[in-house]
């Protein structure tokens, strides 16, 4: 060939491009063939080889266990904070050739048996949504980072070193063992970014990105399972993150299961069946380029002797070295600004979740540093550590000083004098504005100085109990002295000085009511040292108290114990015993259990779901149909529970109590049960006691086909029925009714007979169920009132031992993540002749839950014939009919539908943390609501007015008022009597549940437009009477909450709001109930006994008060609006109306009521309780200083809000009162 020829040339302008794309083009890459199956020995190459794989496999399930640690920063600000932990459940499905990751996430606990509650996460191109389970998707912050970095969940596997073949897990996976390397890790990290970067253009050429900190500084432990093929089975990973800015420190323990793996790509066609899943957007501009990067060369070929040729050559190289730096350095500048804002983004959203976390810490744990004396410290006073300390010598004069006071009103338009008579460090004229005494330097009588609680302790000088515990101020700042000689001190401002959710009162009542200390110490429950004033897990149980249903002790096989070290758990062969005594009847009564497994590893174990080998047609369990828990879902429940299309079997954890006795503490009804009958025949047939004569059973008939006639005759033992029928109904039809007279209805439905239903020509079997009826032949137990609870009961033998199961929920820790316990609710209904005889064995069994089918064989003999008929031969061959059958049954279409069986139960053995008795005596619910046409259903204005009266009467169970008009008025502030008649002044309804008075007046006849109270009426307290509407409800017990807050709520809303409104309800309730815990439990033999005795466990009232705000969604319908949706809003509003109303007042002053009403707000719809009486007695006393007192000890109890001085707040509430609503009189 010619060097100058035509094919010549074209042959060289071919290797040219060639060669420019083998150099610079990585763009094009196919799949690589997968590595040869390692050695055993070659444990490197064995666990690379094995991510490999499955990132070119790239299509994947997951299901993930983590359980994050987050420790506090060793600094004296968090002294007293312990670690939290949270725990995630997570599941979804990776697919890297579309660059999709999609999961869903469940926090902490939730139901053991379901999965709800859950948030669904999809990762596309980068972005990551997000939306509860159902609901809209939004744009999230992508926080996978944790378990599945770079949406990897393999992505550990990069900072793998020291790789070791531990063992062979079981014959079908090999376990290898390795450490985590940070610095390895987190440069794969980093060049994942800088490749993504890249590939959108971001990030210039020759620019580098730094790994990360937290990633370098990890480390830890990691193990992996690969399966026959080489696959990731099972990756687990421990670690440490600590983090050196703020010196909190992450451990977290990742457990991530793989399955679904997609077919290999091992061939051309499977390497072109992937071409629609590319990335187009970034493919076809680099082929544009290359194309354009081609012609060039193929044009500077064929002219490559023209001058204009060279010229442009020359011109596209000079420009290519001084506008490309040029072009790069703009480039770079534009990634360092987006980069900075990007930057900006993320500290603005860590700013925000950091405030969030210092909210929540601030509810739930306490900064009180218990040895440091506070009054020498800053930790209570209202200044900071480079405040002066006063003294009387050097009284408080410059008022300015306290300017961000909440009541700097009252106090910054005084003048500046210096004189201070009783030398308490404040001078007369604070004194004059603050209520304290000029001429006395203890003006409340506590022993401390006015001075050092205005001013180093933010106590107030007012009140001997700042914070309303019953610890005095003095006694609670002096502390005491523990058996090791450790000093402890109070904090005089928190009723709970560790926000343990145990009031001071109830973990040292050693000090109540004292006015010295002596040698008194506070109580240390499980004697580890740590009094439980400061101990949030005062039994050693591992159940923090705040969630602990009996923070003060625990029980075993021995008994009651105060420390949980070491405890002889209950077994299947040991059970727990129950009974409990003096019960009143015919009122439901709920027993709460909460307890531990011996193993707490065992926490874990709900959720799974794990899939038996499909085509099994062997044995006892049988499943060959390739189905699971979800086949016939809905798309919204597999949304709701996406894990039950991992499989066919699960594991439930159950309560498993047995019942004896001659009597059994349920609620009975008559007994009766449906026959479903269903095939070529389909209808139902009743069974029940006759009304007239019980010994008989009635038959009532119902049939899909009206018009036909049907035989039914009545079989012993079960589907297909054999033998001689032991009764026999012709010419029934629809609607037909029959009486079997002299055979009970427990006798007939106890699960050994069946009946058939025949046309004629066709015949249908149905088996007839049994009817727990337990130890009763004319009465059953009735199910509805277990249902709530997925409560199923079953007969244990013939002698009507019942045993019931209820299903055990998770205990999340107080943070809502970490799972500490399970817990269940039993309920019983005693009766006449439904008492509590016998203790009942309670135990913990794991259930384990499976679809099953059985070959259904209809319709064999008819192929057998066939098959016989077609070759004669085959019936003479020995075993050919047993070999077709089974080839018959091993077809899905010859299988039964699927049926959920219990297939084994396993005991585990358990130790009870805590129980406790409740009997319901009643429910009563007060809905009330702005009248649209009437009101603002924004501000809510008259709702305002009356949660206040309602705080200071209702809530707080007032007795200061009769019902004698010659005795008006009632109450007299000067004296702080009142005309008090036993009867609270006004209540829900004015009569009980059970009849007898309980209020002179209710909430309906004062406030509601169509009450008795007449407009203008003092016992309106200013409201106008068409203002309100006012809804009651009665309900049996308290668990009705939950249908008022579903049912009758989204009704009233419905009802008198438009949708694009926003009105808010008050709900005031009251709870009558009797109840007991471990506390009044005692053993004798194996027998944990509650006696309920009324002089002991008397009747209580307990009253709630709360409001909540609701909007409507087109999708969900009326919800309410959470909290984080009005947080900034409600301060803006506020802020504008105080601005309104006290233009004099400085713009801080006004925000601080806002930031006042907003707290009030926000805790009204966290809801306020009060315990308001105990059997016969009110727990109600009248104040000195005015009705307006009562309000203001009912919002610094129950809001826990004393910064500063209760008082103060008070005040500024008040405002707030006068601003949303008429001055109350």
């Amino acid at each position: 060939m010619e060097p100058h020829s035509g094919p010549f040339r074209w042959f060289k302008i071919f290797t040219i491009c060639l060669l420019s794309l083998f150099l610079f083009s990585p763009i094009f890459q196919i799949p690589s063939q997968a590595a040869p199956e390692p050695s055993p020995e070659q444990a490197v190459q064995a666990v690379q080889h094995a991510w490999e794989l499955a990132q070119e496999i790239g299509i994947y399930h997951f299901t993930t266990d983590v359980e994050q640690t987050t420790y506090p920063a060793p600094a004296i600000a968090n002294v007293g904070r312990s670690s939290s932990i949270q725990t995630y459940y997570l599941e979804g499905d990776v697919d890297s050739p579309a660059q999709a990751f999609y999961m869903t996430l469940w926090q902490g606990g939730g139901n053991a048996a379901t999965q709800k509650d859950g948030i669904e996460i999809r990762m596309e191109g980068g972005e990551a949504y997000g939306r509860p389970i159902g609901g809209l998707w939004q744009e999230i912050d992508d926080f996978s980072g944790l378990f599945a970095p770079g949406s990897d969940p393999m992505a550990y596997l990069a900072g793998a070193k020291n790789i070791t073949l531990v063992s062979s897990h079981t014959q079908y996976a090999l376990r290898y063992m390795f450490d985590l390397d940070g610095p390895a890790f987190a440069a794969h990290m980093r060049d994942l970014l800088e490749d993504q970067l890249r590939r959108s253009g971001e990030l210039p050429p020759g620019l580098s990105l730094d790994s990360s900190i937290l990633y370098r500084e990890m480390t830890g432990l990691g193990e992996i399972w690969l399966d026959a093929q080489g696959l990731p089975l099972r990756l687990l990973v421990d670690l440490e993150m600590p983090d050196p800015k703020t010196g909190e420190r992450v451990s977290a323990r990742i457990k991530t299961d793989f399955s679904n793996f997609a077919q290999q790509p091992e061939t051309a066609i499977g390497f072109i069946a992937e071409i629609p899943t590319w990335d187009w957007g970034l493919i076809l501009p680099q082929v544009a380029f290359w194309g354009l990067f081609c012609s060039g060369i193929i044009v500077f070929v064929l002219f490559r002797h023209s001058q204009k040729v060279y010229a442009a050559l020359v011109i596209a190289l000079i420009f290519s070295m001084v506008g490309t730096p040029l072009l790069q350095s703009a480039q770079v500048a534009a990634f360092y600004e987006t980069q900075e804002q990007k930057q900006l983004e993320f500290e603005s959203a860590q700013n925000e979740r950091a405030a969030n976390q210092e909210a929540r810490d601030e509810l739930l744990t306490s900064s009180w540093d218990p040895h440091q004396n506070p009054v020498f410290s800053d930790q209570s006073s209202v200044f900071s550590l480079q405040s002066p300390v006063f003294s009387p010598q050097s009284p408080i004069t410059n008022l300015q000083s306290l300017a961000q006071h909440p009541r700097q009103g009252a106090i910054s338009n005084l003048q500046s004098p210096s004189l201070d008579t009783d030398l308490d460090g404040i001078a007369d004229a604070v004194e004059q504005a603050l209520g304290t005494e000029i001429n006395d330097p203890d003006t409340d009588g506590d022993t401390l100085n006015d001075g050092v609680e205005f001013l180093r302790l933010g106590t107030d000088p007012l009140s001997k109990d700042s914070d309303g515990d019953g610890i005095f101020d003095n006694v609670e700042v002096t502390g005491f002295m523990d058996v090791n000689g450790l000093h402890w001190y109070l904090d005089p401002n928190s009723p709970d000085t560790n926000k343990d959710s145990r009031i001071d009162t109830e973990e040292c009542h050693q000090l109540v009511g004292r006015n010295t200390v002596g040698d008194r110490k506070c109580s240390d429950t499980d004697g580890d040292s740590t009094p439980d004033i400061f101990d949030r897990d005062d039994d050693g149980d591992d159940v923090a108290d705040p969630v602990d249903i009996y923070p003060m002790g625990m029980v075993d096989r021995d008994g009651q114990h105060t420390n949980g070290s070491n405890p002889n758990a209950f077994t299947d062969d040991h059970p727990f015993e129950l009974k409990i005594e003096s019960l009143q009847t015919g009122l439901p009564v709920f027993v709460d259990f909460q307890l531990r497994p011996e193993n707490p590893d065992h926490l874990t174990y709900a959720l799974n779901v794990l899939d038996w080998p499909s085509e099994d047609i062997e044995g006892q369990i049988q499943h060959v149909k390739h189905t699971t828990f979800a086949s016939d879902f809905t798309d919204e429940q597999l949304t709701g529970n996406p894990s039950a299309a991992n499989g066919d079997m699960r594991l439930i954890p159950m309560l498993e109590l047995t019942i004896s006795g001659d009597h059994v503490p349920f609620a009975r009804t008559n007994p009766a049960i449906d026959v479903a009958v269903r095939g070529v025949i389909s209808g139902t047939i009743q069974l029940e006691q006759a009304s007239s004569n019980r010994d008989n059973t009635s038959l009532d008939f119902s049939f899909d086909d009206p018009g036909q006639d049907y035989t039914v005759k009545i079989y012993e033992g079960g589907c297909p029925v054999s033998g001689t029928p032991v009764k026999t109904y012709t010419n029934r039809s629809d609607g037909d009714s029959s009486t079997w007279t002299g055979k009970k209805v427990v006798d007939l439905a106890n699960g050994t007979y069946a009946l058939t239903v025949s046309n004629g020509t066709d015949t249908v079997c149905a088996a007839i169920g049994n009817i727990i009826n337990g130890p009763y032949i004319y009465a059953m137990i009735d199910p509805e009132p277990l249902r709530p609870y997925g409560i199923s009961v079953r007969e244990a033998d013939q002698n009507g031992t019942l045993i019931a199961y209820i299903p055990l929920n998770m205990v999340p820790d107080e943070t809502g993540g970490g799972r500490v316990a399970f817990s269940a609710r039993m309920a019983y209904e005693l009766g006449t002749d439904a008492t509590w005889d016998q203790a009942q064995q309670v135990r913990m069994v794991w259930m384990l839950e499976m679809l099953t089918d059985s070959c259904d064989s209809n319709g064999f003999e008819e192929d057998w014939a066939a098959m016989t008929l077609s070759d004669p031969t085959l019936g003479m061959k020995a075993g050919s009919k047993d070999a077709a059958f089974r080839t018959w049954c091993s077809l899905p279409e010859h299988r039964t539908p699927d049926t959920s069986r219990i297939v084994h139960t396993y005991d585990d053995s358990w130790i009870l943390t805590g129980l406790a008795v409740r009997e319901d005596h009643g429910l009563d619910v007060a809905v009330v609501y702005e009248d649209p046409a009437q009101g603002d259903v924004a501000t809510s204005e008259n709702l305002w007015q009356l949660s206040r009266g309602l705080a200071a009467t209702f809530l707080v169970g007032r007795d200061c008022e009769d019902n004698d008009v010659t005795t008006y008025p009632d109450y007299d502030p000067d004296t702080g009597s009142c005309n008090d008649d036993t009867y609270r002044d006004i209540s829900v309804y004015t009569n009980g549940p059970d009849g007898n008075t309980i209020g002179n007046t209710n909430i309906y006849n004062r406030f509601d437009a169509s009450g008795s109270a007449a407009d203008g009426d003092d016992q309106r307290w200013g409201i106008p009477k068409a203002a309100l509407q006012v809804a009651r409800f009665r309900y049996d017990s308290q668990d009705y909450a939950t249908y008022l807050a579903m049912t009758e709520t989204p009704d009233i809303l419905e009802a008198n709001f438009a949708h694009t409104d926003e009105p808010t309800l008050l709900f005031a309730r009251e709870e009558h109930y009797r109840s007991a815990d471990l506390g009044a439990a005692s053993k004798s033999g194996s027998v944990f006994t509650v006696n309920m005795v009324s002089s002991n466990q008397p009747l209580q009232t307990v009253t709630g008060l709360k409001w909540m705000p609701y909007a409507y969604d087109d999708d969900t319908g009326w919800s309410p609006i959470p909290i984080r949706e009005l947080w900034d809003d409600l301060i803006i509003q506020y802020e504008d109306t105080f601005a309104q109303t006290y233009p004099e007042d400085t713009e801080a002053a006004n925000l601080g009521r806002a930031v006042v009403a907003r707290s009030y707000y926000v805790s009204l719809i966290q809801g306020l309780v009060q315990q308001v009486e105990i059997g016969s007695d009110l727990l109600w006393q009248p104040d000195l200083e005015g009705e307006a007192d009562d309000w203001v000890y009912s919002v610094e109890t129950q809001l826990e809000y004393i910064s500063f001085f209760g008082w103060i707040l008070a005040d500024v509430l008040k405002e707030a009162f006068d601003t949303y609503g008429t001055k109350w009189r």
